[in-house]
């Protein structure tokens, strides 16, 4: 039987800022649904089955409909196919630091207010010309435009220009961000291609296509192109309803995606790598909200939540901070000291109890005891959010607090949160590598969480530490954003398809030059 290599990566939650819906979108892919039952995945998996045929051919899974431009394709599908066209400034390794790509050392005077790139000396378009500064140059302002998937990330970028020696790029910034460079994972193209449907790039692959198909090539021009495990690799349309049981039959060999939600590519003749990624999934608070409008109410809910259950079902690191756990600076101590020994003592302390005797919580309103609830939003079109939800809604009914849900298709729940017709909804927001959280409290009217967040994103060393603890302290004290969960994503592979894999988040193809291909046992790491 033919073994087919398929690539897909589906989101499965809203990613938006907390009441800022300029900036809501969908990222699940169209046209792809979510899978129907989110569950947790296993972290082992059982002995392989008998190994299926090998016959040397491998396909990606790609949408034709879309283009292959890496700043303005609309599939993720395509977007990561671009990784293996295209070289990035820099790559973001799972640990969250900057690793030298095309750019191999950086440096500030100033900072963190302007960077010296040095740039890999030497490097070749697919087309034979030499990649120069200018290049270099013209892809970064392409990806600063306001059409390109990587112009958020850039948006304090103020100039681009020649750097004052060698081979280098000097990029300024409207505002000092030492930790600037991990936001630089950007394409660079030959300098006038950035327009086209399909860039002249420096990746490991070249793309044809003719009338009988499409594939990629390997590019001859490339650094490590005698290593690369592949010398040819198909693509071809692929229906996402079918990649769950192609990949437990032995038809896929590679797919990327959610951990928590794919429980269908969970199969005994499957490995699965995850790394952690950027992604948090949070609930955001309407204080103007009667019920939320106490900060020790919101408290109350922060310590009632199951993040470990929650974590389970979306495949996430639980976490208590909006800045990742993996990171030195987070001060998870400092966010949990909100969290209450005594549950039923600190109901006391906020007068919310069950006075009338009923199973749930009340708390004293104009005088008299109100019923303590509030309704949740979330988007009816993600699965994983609704299984989600639902997991709240549950849970807190149990422990006495009357939750509702509210579900709405993607453009009613972004009319809601626009409007500000919430209780509390629940959502994920992709942050920034460098896990800059203004984004994040942008909308909420908090000028301490502005202050603390930009202190954050302009210091270094021990400031930064300082800036991370009072974020991570201020934000549980005042729980307008509760953050949940980080999600991870996960490569699946056949077992003993594909040794020496070193995926990160954005690049599952990241390392390929050191794959090694073949029928030999491997374990899930």
């Amino acid at each position: 039987m033919k073994r087919v290599l398929v690539l897909t990566l589906i989101f499965a939650l809203l990613f938006c800022a907390c009441a800022s819906p300029q900036t809501a979108m969908t990222v699940t892919e169209s046209p792809e649904p979510p899978p129907e039952e989110p569950t947790p995945t296993p972290t082992a998996l059982p002995a392989a089955p008998p190994a299926v045929e090998d016959d040397g051919q491998f396909t990606l899974r790609w949408l034709s409909s879309d283009s292959m431009n890496p700043y303005s394709c609309s599939t993720e599908t395509n977007r990561l196919l671009s990784s293996l066209l295209f070289e990035t400034l820099i790559t973001v390794s799972p640990e969250f630091t900057a690793e030298p790509a095309l750019c191999t050392a950086w440096e500030t005077d100033d900072g963190g207010r302007s960077f010296l790139l040095t740039l890999r000396d030497g490097a070749v378009f697919s087309d034979g010309s030499p990649m120069s500064i200018w290049d270099v140059i013209y892809s970064i302002n392409r990806a600063r435009e306001i059409t390109s998937a990587y112009a958020t990330r850039l948006s304090d970028v103020s100039e681009v220009g020649m750097g004052e020696s060698g081979f280098s790029v000097r990029i300024t910034l409207n505002s000092a961000n030492p930790s600037f460079p991990l936001r630089l994972d950007v394409p660079i193209v030959k300098e006038g291609s950035a327009y086209r449907d399909l860039p002249v790039g420096s990746g490991p692959y070249l793309f044809f296509e003719d009338e009988n198909g499409a594939w990629l090539q390997a590019n001859e021009r490339y650094a490590s192109s005698q290593a690369l495990p592949f010398a040819r690799i198909e693509l071809q349309e692929f229906p996402a309803e079918a990649l769950g049981a192609c990949l437990a039959s032995g038809e896929l060999d590679l797919l990327a995606a959610d951990p928590g939600v794919l429980s269908t590519f969970n199969s005994e003749s499957t490995v699965r790598r995850t790394v952690p990624t950027s992604i948090l999934c949070y609930l955001g608070l309407n204080t103007a909200s009667e019920a939320l409008s106490e900060p020790g109410r919101r408290r109350l809910i922060n310590a009632l939540l199951d993040r470990g259950s929650l974590s389970g079902i979306l495949g996430g690191e639980e976490t208590y901070t909006p800045l990742h756990p993996r990171l030195s600076e987070t001060d998870v101590e400092s966010a949990r000291a909100w969290i209450p020994g005594s549950i039923s003592d600190y109901c006391i302390d906020i007068l919310t109890e069950d006075y009338d005797g009923d199973g749930m919580l009340e708390y004293f309103r104009d005088g008299l005891p109100t019923p303590f609830g509030f309704e949740l939003l979330v988007c009816s079109e993600n699965e994983s959010a609704t299984a989600a939800a639902r997991s709240i809604a549950d849970d807190l009914r149990v422990k006495g607090v009357a939750v509702e849900l509210r579900l709405l298709n993607e453009s009613q729940f972004l009319r809601a949160i626009q409007n500000r017709d919430y209780d509390a909804f629940l959502a994920s927001m992709r942050l920034t590598a460098d896990f800059d959280p203004t984004a994040l409290y942008a909308n909420l009217g908090d000028d301490m969480l502005r202050t603390l967040a930009a202190s954050f994103r302009t210091s270094e060393g021990e400031a930064r530490e300082k800036a991370a603890s009072e974020i991570c302290a201020y934000g549980a004290e005042c729980c307008r954003v509760i953050p949940l969960t980080f999600l991870r994503r996960a490569v699946y592979t056949r077992q003993g398809a594909i040794r020496d894999m070193s995926p990160t988040w954005t690049d599952p193809f990241h390392g390929l030059a050191a794959w090694q291909v073949g029928q030999k046992t491997e374990e899930s790491p």
